[in-house]
């Protein structure tokens, strides 16, 4: 069987790297191989070009693409493609291996249409179709006209497929379809891996832009990691303020050696004793223990607000997320800002008696004692704030 499919190959021109077809000893590609080419893709995207390339000298075709469909969106997604034809019509030695990311996929449309999409839908993964490829697409761009479709994965929202399209004189197999047939959940193994990793990974940037959207500096700490985290802002402070970091440094060694010797809930947030020159560059550093989900793991987090830095916290979201009133909502926003309370009646030309109500009146709705425990709530939420924008 394996001598029929590699005449096939040579009758229609296909170039097939790294297959010897006059020597019969050699085999082509194992399912093994296959799978194990596969399993590269959750290390690097770029593997699917390789698993495909591999696909194309195993199995008849001469496009193979892997895509999902979700509905919903105007676009599939190609996890990857490779072509080892042109056009039909191309001389051969000009013919060259077109991968996913050489492809203008605005121009490309769909991978397969609607009617195959369709009759996807309808199987039960793993499963495999033969269709005709008639209407316009990206395997129907490439002149193929017929086409196996195997359905890896498929869930209420989406369905990833892969398509091996079939070039005149290319014959499929029962040997063939037993080596899709045993590839399908694999793959439907590492789309599900990469779309993970994918979330994460979406997650994380946007957790890193919010961050350095603030115009404040973080710096966090953590037992399980020799170097802390610093945000743009934070960054930029320990490059002007060389002694900053290695106060930081001191006292969240001392934290963490007080928090190994007992083992407690975080303690609550508190100011930093700031020396000089720092007390006078800075409005004030609050230090707050982080919850870790790792055992015998520890975590600090200073925030850093600089006296020529402006944090901007809207006073209408103040007063949804804690029920405050105008005048306590303003309050929040000035002392956040590093105003003492006396700054404070003296800008809103109150008394001072008025401003200690209002901000007793801020410490039960926010239920915080303290002010730097209030600030360091404030700060958290101007996080959340800045990360719906």
């Amino acid at each position: 069987m394996r001598e029929v499919l590699l005449s096939q190959v040579e009758t229609n021109d296909i170039p097939t790297p790294n297959v010897a077809v006059e020597d019969e000893d050699k085999s082509v590609c194992t399912n093994t191989d296959l799978i194990g080419s596969l399993y590269d893709v959750a290390d690097a995207p770029e593997g699917w070009s390789r698993f495909l390339c591999m696909i194309l000298q195993s199995l008849p075709g001469g496009v193979a693409a892997v895509a999902t469909y979700s509905r919903g969106r105007q676009r599939e997604r190609l996890w990857g493609f490779q072509a080892i034809n042109v056009r039909l019509g191309t001389p051969v030695e000009s013919r060259q291996p077109t991968q996913a990311a050489n492809l203008d996929l605005e121009r490309a449309g769909a991978i397969v249409s609607p009617v195959v999409i369709n009759r996807l839908i309808g199987l039960t993964p793993p499963g495999c179709i033969q269709t005709t490829i008639d209407q316009p697409g990206l395997v129907h761009d490439y002149e193929v006209r017929h086409a196996v479709v195997g359905l890896c994965d498929k869930d209420a929202e989406a369905l990833s497929y892969i398509v091996i399209g079939l070039l005149p004189s290319q014959l499929w197999t029962l040997q063939s379809q037993m080596t899709l047939d045993a590839l399908l959940p694999h793959i439907a193994k590492i789309i599900r891996l990469r779309s993970m990793v994918e979330k994460i990974s979406a997650k994380a940037t946007t957790a890193d832009l919010v961050l350095n959207r603030l115009p404040i500096g973080v710096v966090t700490f953590t037992t399980a990691c020799v170097y802390p985290t610093l945000n743009l802002v934070a960054d930029q402070l320990v490059r002007t303020m060389p002694e900053l970091l290695p106060h930081l440094q001191k006292l969240a060694a001392s934290k963490f050696n007080a928090s190994r010797r007992n083992e407690r809930q975080p303690a609550s947030a508190q100011f930093v004793t700031l020396p000089e020159p720092l007390n006078e560059i800075l409005h004030f550093i609050v230090m707050a223990e982080v919850p870790t989900s790792q055992a015998g793991t520890a975590a600090l987090t200073f925030f850093v607000v600089s006296a020529n830095r402006h944090i901007a916290i809207d006073i209408g979201t103040l007063q949804r997320l804690f029920q405050l009133t105008y005048a306590e909502a303003r309050i929040a926003a000035l002392i956040v800002n590093g105003h003492h309370i006396d700054d404070i009646a003296e800008t809103l030309a109150i008394s001072l008696n008025t401003v200690r109500t209002h901000l007793r009146h801020i410490f039960e709705k926010t239920n915080v004692e303290r002010q730097a425990d209030l600030i360091h709530l404030l700060l958290r939420a101007s996080i959340a704030i800045n990360s719906s924008i």
